[in-house]
């Protein structure tokens, strides 16, 4: 095999490199964004989530949302919360 030497290569001017780069970040971002709402509301009080502003940083930082899933969240017939499926996963995990 040879290898593509300077001469051979295939030269692009700037623009049309910075034009990639700006697509690919464009992508970047649109796959992105829907993360950060849903991580930066997950973090917010109730009150704040549902006073607007989705996009803003949470003001008053928590994780009783997080809490209240894991521990008392009506996932099945029981308010049993994620606990006792999580481990039940990682169980059958080793198990495999």
């Amino acid at each position: 095999m040879s290898v593509a030497s300077q001469d051979t290569a295939v030269r692009t001017g700037g623009f049309v490199r910075a034009t990639i780069y700006l697509v690919l970040v464009m992508f970047a971002l649109f796959y992105l964004v829907p993360f950060y709402v849903m991580l930066s509301n997950s973090l917010k009080p109730l009150a704040e989530v549902t006073g607007g502003n989705m996009m803003a940083i949470p003001e008053t930082w928590t994780i009783d949302a997080w809490l209240a899933a894991w521990s008392s969240a009506q996932i099945g017939v029981e308010p049993t919360g994620l606990k006792p499926y999580f481990w039940n996963s990682i169980l059958w995990w080793y198990l495999l």
